[in-house]
C-alpha cells in the first residue's frame, strides 16, 4: 500500500509541474478549479457619524442572508485604526470567487452588509492577475 501511496503522489507532483508554467498566465474565471489563483479586497470602514470604525471585524458569508460566514471564517480581517481592513492571497487553491458577501458584526447592534464584485486585473503594477475590488466602503448603522 505504501508503494502504491508513494506512486500516487508522484504522479500528482508531476501533474502540477507540468501544469505550473501555464497556470502563472492563466486568466480563469472564478469558480473554476485552477492550481494558482489570486485576490484581493480592501477598504474602509465607517461609523454612522462618519469617523473611521477601528476594531471592527469584517467576515466574509456565505450569502447576502449574512448568517453563516464563508468557509468556516476563514475570511475574516479586524480594521485598523483608519477603519481599512484588507484580504489579499496569491498562491495555490481553487478561485474564492467574483461575488463576496461581506458583514460587520458587533455585539448588541446591527450588522452591516454589502454585496461587493471582483474584478479581473492586475494585483499591483506589473504583477498577474487576479480578483480585485479596492476602494470598498462599508457604513455602519448606528447602535444604541
Amino acid at each position: 500500500m505504501t508503494r502504491y501511496t508513494d506512486a500516487m503522489r508522484s504522479v500528482a507532483t508531476a501533474l502540477v509541474l507540468l501544469a505550473w508554467p501555464g497556470a502563472l498566465h492563466a486568466q480563469t474565471r472564478p469558480g473554476v478549479h485552477h492550481p494558482w489563483h489570486a485576490y484581493l479586497v480592501e477598504g474602509r470602514v465607517f461609523s454612522s457619524s462618519g469617523a473611521p470604525a477601528a476594531g471592527v471585524t469584517v467576515e466574509r458569508m456565505e450569502d447576502a442572508t449574512g448568517t453563516a460566514t464563508y468557509a468556516d471564517g476563514v475570511y475574516r480581517a479586524t480594521t485598523d485604526a483608519t477603519g481599512a481592513f484588507r484580504f489579499e492571497h496569491a498562491g495555490l487553491g481553487p478561485s474564492a470567487g467574483s461575488t463576496w458577501y461581506l458583514a460587520v458584526r458587533r455585539a448588541g447592534c446591527a450588522d452591516a452588509r454589502i454585496t461587493v464584485t471582483l474584478e479581473r486585473e492586475p494585483i499591483s503594477p506589473g504583477e498577474r492577475e487576479g480578483d480585485v475590488a479596492r476602494g470598498v466602503v462599508m457604513r455602519l448603522p448606528a447602535c444604541p
